[in-house]
């Protein structure tokens, strides 16, 4: 080993120098009279003070993972992790094209429903076990058992048969054809020697400490900080070329990104607006744009049995809420604040129903409903006379005995930012004459008490699609039960007739036309109060090279990063 080397990668010895020759040295009666001396000091403390492991990269994320594995994770710091440790058969690049992983050929049927894969020669897990074909059945078997936490109903829908015709060779076909069918083979694999159930939930072993067959491997995990090395089996794709990376979770964003500055790490996941143009103009930085694919909204509760159930279960009411909202004004102002001259940053973008603005399911000719606070006073108006209500003179709605009405507002307290955009919505809202009481939870928290309790009026939630977006999970009406993935409680015939028809559909064009039918017909409904979709930036340093990152994951191919001197 050089010395170079041996000094940059010694931790035991810089700290001899600081705790004990720096003592031992100020000890010499001589020390301060000899200059060549002091020169050789101070050269020695500057040679032991270069940065340790020049080749680790540090990054900054948000919300202490608590599963590791692909299918039971739900964190975007989870999801990230297993981009770095797991791979899939199929994965996208940089520019969403989807390209070949660990199969190294394709066969397509002619009918578009069947999919045969070869898999690459001498692929390992991270322990030095082969990868067959059965890794890829297994994995399957798990995601689509209903004991599996994070059970995947749509993939479900869509996989009939899996048939392994050889250890390196194996089938899957489809039920029905699908608008893209490549979208459907990004799962990540699992290992199916590291299992003795055909199930995984939260908080089993491998969520902890899970095996993969990605470029790294977690060989650390400390209360605020995973440790990545890279996995000795990968030989697929290039070998990494760093030798560590270190995943360091922060409560705030803004401290991640003061330690960006300061250069104590080298990237932050997610940075916020206002942050934006002092990272834009830092010549040794850059931004990186990254997952177009979550929509925030407000869910309204149509459970039959809530109280103001005559109320949500009127669209007309519902719309009223939507148009008293100025959502361009409130997106601009918390999300993404004036720009400076010369930002390069793209501004997020309102939506008018369920899919991200730009994906195929998303129909482009359906615009936002407008602010107009008249318009809906007046609808307002017309449907609470009806149903007996009137206003006090403080310009309040109520109806005796129950008194004014009053609905609660919840979101999490974790983000800033969303917190700021539930106070301007309920601020807006107010303006109708309707009380709101704004409710901040810890996300734990407020989680439990919708998924779980379903204990609601109003609340601010998000939703990050897979690849598939199918959002029938949300609308199905066997979901509604506590704990069901329809936690809102949402169910129309019409709807469901239309989700009949794209489920049945071997035509992805009409696979494409029935999900723009489903976005008019909730858009009409407004079923929800659908607001805008947010993208993320990352930010990082200059000096961290070769950065392809995955549209919506961040980290693609980080075997290639490398970190070169300033």
């Amino acid at each position: 080993m050089n010395m170079a080397n041996f000094i940059s990668n010694s931790f035991g010895i810089q700290r001899f120098i600081h705790r004990n020759l720096t003592a031992w040295f100020m000890q010499q009666a001589s020390f301060k009279e000899n200059i060549k001396f002091w020169s050789f000091f101070c050269s020695i403390i500057v040679l032991f003070n270069l940065p340790l492991h020049a080749d680790t990269l540090i990054y900054a994320d948000f919300g202490v993972p608590v599963s590791l594995d692909p299918i039971t994770c739900s964190k975007p710091s989870e999801f990230r992790l297993s981009q770095l440790i797991f791979d899939s058969l199929i994965t996208q690049n940089s520019r969403g094209e989807f390209i070949l992983s660990l199969a190294k050929e394709l066969d397509i049927s002619s009918d578009g429903l069947s999919y045969t894969f070869i898999l690459r020669d001498n692929l390992q897990w991270a322990d030095g076990k082969p990868i067959t074909a059965r890794d890829i059945e297994f994995t399957l078997d798990l995601m689509l058992n209903p004991q599996t936490h994070n059970y995947n109903p749509i993939l479900d829908k869509y996989i009939e048969n899996v048939v392994c015709i050889h250890p390196q060779m194996l089938t899957i076909t489809l039920a029905q054809s699908f608008f893209s069918p490549l979208s459907l083979f990004t799962f990540k694999i699992l290992p199916k020697h590291k299992f003795t159930t055909p199930y995984l939930k939260i908080g089993d072993p491998f969520t902890r400490m899970p095996l993969g067959c990605g470029p790294f491997q977690i060989v650390q995990i400390e209360e605020s900080q995973i440790t990545l090395e890279p996995n000795p089996y990968f030989s697929y794709r290039r070998k990494p070329g760093l030798s560590k990376v270190i995943a360091k979770f922060y409560s705030s964003k803004k401290e991640a990104v003061q330690d960006l500055l300061q250069k104590k790490i080298h990237l932050v996941t997610e940075t916020l607006p206002e942050d934006w143009t002092i990272l834009e103009k830092n010549p040794a930085l850059m931004l990186q744009k990254y997952q177009t694919r979550t929509i925030h909204w407000i869910a309204i509760q149509h459970n039959p049995g809530h109280r103001y159930a005559e109320l949500f279960q009127d669209y007309r009411f519902r719309r009223s809420l939507l148009q008293s909202l100025n959502t361009e004004k409130i997106l601009r102002e918390v999300f993404d604040p004036l720009p400076s001259k010369g930002r390069k940053v793209a501004a997020h973008s309102l939506i008018s129903g369920p899919f991200p603005n730009g994906s195929w399911a998303y129909d482009s000719s359906i615009n936002p409903l407008p602010y107009n606070l008249p318009y809906a006073k007046q609808l307002l108006k017309e449907v609470l006379i009806r149903k007996g209500y009137s206003q006090n003179p403080q310009g309040i709605w109520g109806k005796e005995p129950a008194g004014p009405i009053q609905l609660s507002l919840k979101y999490s307290m974790d983000d800033p930012n969303i917190a700021k955009a539930a106070i301007q919505i309920a601020a807006y809202i107010q303006n109708l004459g309707i009380n709101i009481r704004l409710e901040p939870k810890e996300e734990s928290v407020l989680l439990y008490e919708i998924r779980i309790q379903h204990d609601f009026d109003l609340v601010y939630t998000n939703y990050t699609f897979d690849d598939t977006y199918d959002i029938f999970p949300l609308f199905d009406p066997a979901a509604t039960e506590k704990g069901g993935t329809n936690f809102h409680g949402f169910v129309d015939s019409r709807l469901m007739e239309l989700f009949l028809q794209l489920h049945s559909s071997l035509n992805p064009w009409l696979v494409r036309a029935s999900s723009h039918k489903i976005h008019r017909f909730l858009h009409e409904e407004t079923a929800h109060l659908f607001l805008w979709q947010l993208d993320s930036y990352a930010a990082y340093l200059r000096n961290l090279r070769n950065v392809e990152s995955h549209p919506y994951h961040l980290f693609q191919f980080p075997e290639n990063w490398k970190i070169v001197a300033n």
